[in-house]
């Protein structure tokens, strides 16, 4: 990156400007070898490489996530409840978000009609990764057949015409390769 360090450590960098008395730390390695204890001793974690979203915990963690494969790229919020007041008004407005797993469980065919493309193809995507036992960004151009097919597969469960999720814009995602800081 330019002598600067990780993507993730200039995020932690500009994270402890914004707020010097919140505790911001970069951990590095494989999310999938971290124990449990690890993710509940959090109250917020983010995780620039993937959807990559704790183990099954007693708690929920909320987190922000940013996955970005070449140009495309997407962002989930789950900060589970939140409640916040208005300017001049001493009335609290609760917030309720939905969970990853929540979110992502929702059939396709109930999404806005104006769903962008690129949601329906980031999700063929990790499914296949998930499938395959891969880690995100461990695909390639030889993939591409399996994918299409799973894409196939999908639009098929979740009642969705393929011309939705084009051919080019999976294999952009295919093709393109991550780092997992967080």
């Amino acid at each position: 990156m330019g002598g600067g360090g990780s993507l993730a450590e200039l995020c932690c960098d500009s994270l402890k400007d914004f707020n010097p008395m919140v505790h911001v730390s970069v951990e590095k390695g494989d999310l999938s070898s971290f124990g449990v204890d690890f993710f509940e001793k959090l109250m917020l974690w983010l995780s620039i490489a993937a959807y990559l979203q704790p183990k099954k915990l007693s708690k929920r963690v909320a987190f922000y996530s940013v996955d970005c494969r070449v140009s495309c790229g997407e962002i989930f919020v789950d900060l589970q409840k939140y409640c916040y007041a208005k300017i001049d008004e001493t009335i609290e407005c609760p917030l309720q978000y939905q969970s990853f797993e929540e979110a992502i469980a929702i059939p396709w065919r109930s999404l806005p009609k104006r769903m962008s493309k690129l949601y329906f193809a980031m999700r063929v995507v990790e499914r296949f990764e998930e499938v395959e036992k891969r880690k995100p960004g461990e695909t390639s151009i030889a993939d591409m057949a399996n994918v299409l097919k799973l894409r196939n597969e999908l639009c098929l469960a979740h009642s969705l015409n393929e011309s939705e999720i084009p051919d080019t814009l999976l294999e952009r995602l295919v093709v393109s390769k991550q780092t997992s800081d967080i």
